[in-house]
């Protein structure tokens, strides 16, 4: 909307018919500059900065719209965002249409944030935390779900560390005699599993190696 009512500031400035009359919008919302690149956006928003941009150029307007960083110091940045925390003090509405998509990525963005909160805080799956500490970069991950990887990030499977807790075995040894049988041992300590493990070349993506195979 701001982009529409620059162009409107535009249209009713008087200028010498003699002088270029080219200008440059600059906007921090990647969003929206590669909205209205995109022409198969057709959103109403959008369109209107289009009809706006021909109107213009129809005037002889030479009009470009391009983006900047956000806080990182533009006056006419800054001075664009005091503007805006101005006007949200007002009960004066300008503009009430959203883009759908607008509403989605930022509910999307605000539910990873309040689950990847109540992840951080819970006192459980202690063990599913070491190796999936970040929502968002799970959500990322491709990861095919077997018996296995499931046994792996909670800790519990046929492991003898699992076994013996819920006394179904005598003791929590691993079978190689070097360490009780844990998640941690099987990925990193244990002897029987060193082929495997040579097939990482980095310790530290073992664990992601591990889970994406679904090895135990």
């Amino acid at each position: 909307m701001a982009i529409v009512q620059a162009m409107e500031a535009l249209e009713n400035t008087n200028i010498d018919n003699s002088r270029r009359r080219i200008a440059t919008i600059y906007t921090d919302s990647k969003v929206t500059n590669q909205s209205i690149k995109n022409y198969r956006n057709h959103k109403s928003l959008i369109e209107k900065i289009r009809k706006k941009a021909l109107e213009l150029e129809k005037k002889e307007w030479t009009i470009q719209i391009t983006w900047i960083k956000a806080h990182v110091g533009h006056y006419g940045n800054e001075l664009a965002d005091n503007l805006v925390k101005e006007a949200t003090k007002n009960k004066e509405t300008i503009y009430k249409k959203i883009p759908k998509s607008q509403i989605v990525q930022q509910v999307t963005q605000q539910s990873i944030e309040k689950w990847q909160t109540q992840w951080e805080q819970t006192t459980k799956g202690l063990i599913t935390k070491q190796f999936l500490p970040n929502i968002k970069e799970r959500l990322r991950k491709r990861i095919q779900l077997t018996s296995n990887l499931t046994a792996i990030v909670r800790a519990h499977g046929k492991t003898n560390d699992s076994l013996h807790r819920f006394k179904i075995t005598d003791s929590s040894e691993c079978p190689c005699g070097t360490g009780n049988q844990t998640v941690e041992h099987l990925i990193y300590e244990c002897p029987k599993l060193q082929r495997e493990r040579e097939r990482s070349p980095n310790k530290k993506h073992r664990k992601t190696r591990y889970l994406a195979e679904g090895k135990k």
